[in-house]
């Protein structure tokens, strides 16, 4: 079993969010150009001849995620829960993007908007003996270990913004059980549910030190780890996607 460095200071240089602010212009531009994913989802140098079928051709892309929590009442059933929420918001988000329904929507982008989901691939790592009290460098060094479970998603991808992974903690899954009691009573609910994520490559001394305060992103902040980090392309065709991508060093 993993054990929890007395030391750690849970989620303070691995907050994922210390330049969000930034970073969201940076969203507003990339995050959503479906179609320009999808096809970065073909295989790379390759020269197709005209007529060719892609449908068969586009690779899945998804994310790796580690649950290190395993003691509290019903922390299978909120892990689940977590599972089923990150799924859910991904599949809101595309399918809103790609809304056939919508006035103005093309059919390519309703058709990349389907195509990214089908791809996306939540590879979800529970193992109490190897994973449990984890901390995000002990996850590091699993990840590229490819323990727990075989090589996680993204490993060998080039581009280093791609080599990101979520996190269930004991805060995490605890804000799911928060959230489903406040909805179980009937009054409105106010407690939000959040996941961590990781940089496999970070190192801290490549950073400025963490805030003072520590951040939370909902759950449905996946998507932008799905779409701007999973779905881009990999680097030796990726010099747009660099730049664009410049700035996402909040995710530590």
């Amino acid at each position: 079993m993993v054990g929890q460095d007395p030391d750690d200071e849970p989620y303070d240089s691995d907050s994922i969010a210390r330049d969000y602010c930034t970073y969201q212009n940076h969203l507003a531009t990339i995050a959503m150009d479906l179609e320009r994913f999808l096809w970065h989802r073909l295989p790379c140098n390759v020269t197709f001849p005209p007529g060719t079928d892609f449908d068969p051709l586009f690779r899945p892309g998804g994310v790796t995620i580690y649950r290190t929590a395993y003691d509290a009442l019903d922390s299978d059933g909120n892990w689940q829960a977590l599972l089923d929420k990150i799924q859910k918001h991904l599949r809101e988000e595309l399918l809103a993007r790609g809304d056939p329904d919508k006035e103005g929507q093309d059919n390519e982008t309703v058709h990349a908007a389907q195509k990214l989901l089908s791809l996306f691939r939540l590879d979800a790592r529970s193992d109490a003996q190897a994973l449990a009290g984890a901390s995000m460098d002990q996850l590091r060094e699993i990840y590229n270990a490819g323990a727990a479970g075989g090589e996680p998603m993204n490993a060998r991808v080039e581009l280093s913004q791609c080599r990101v992974f979520l996190v269930a903690d004991d805060e995490v899954l605890a804000s799911v059980a928060r959230q489903a009691q406040q909805g179980g009573g009937g009054e409105e609910v106010e407690e939000e549910v959040f996941v961590k994520c990781a940089a496999v490559d970070y190192r801290p001394e490549d950073h400025d030190p963490p805030p003072g305060k520590r951040s939370r992103v909902p759950t449905s902040m996946p998507v932008v780890v799905v779409v701007v980090l999973v779905f881009v392309v990999e680097e030796k065709r990726a010099e747009e996607s660099r730049d664009n991508l410049c700035s996402a060093k909040w995710f530590h």
